[in-house]
């Protein structure tokens, strides 16, 4: 009988940890961050490229812990490529460029007006 009722309670638990997950069912790659003091740069890679997976990406990054410590961040997503991109590369593989502030200091340096929202790119052209 305690077994049972334990075997429920852990059910329950279990049900309610995966419904209030916020992880991504989309698959990305963070491949290369460059940090500065108050800011963060990310480059994304993924093989998703319709605009609302898209923004899922940027939603989970934005739940971040790790990613909130820092004023703005901003994201450029590309398609998977050679393994060392240069700028060129980058430029011709690009998805979207997307940014967000978590303070107000991230306010002026992102161009926002509010805190909560995100600015995004969509680049996308199917060739």
């Amino acid at each position: 009988m305690k077994f049972k009722i334990f075997s429920i309670a852990l059910f329950c638990i279990l049900l309610f940890l995966t419904a209030c997950s916020d992880s991504t069912s989309v698959e990305y790659n963070i491949f290369a961050e460059r940090n500065e003091t108050d800011r963060i740069f990310l480059r994304i890679e993924t093989d998703v490229t319709d605009e609302e997976s898209l923004m899922e990406i940027i939603k989970d990054i934005r739940r971040n812990e790790k990613y909130k410590q820092y004023d703005s961040v901003y994201l450029h997503i590309v398609k998977p490529g050679p393994e060392n991109y240069d700028d060129d590369d980058i430029l011709e593989q690009s998805i979207m460029r997307a940014r967000f502030a978590n303070t107000e200091k991230g306010l002026i340096q992102t161009g926002l007006e509010e805190l909560g929202t995100a600015a995004a790119e969509y680049l996308y052209d199917e060739k």
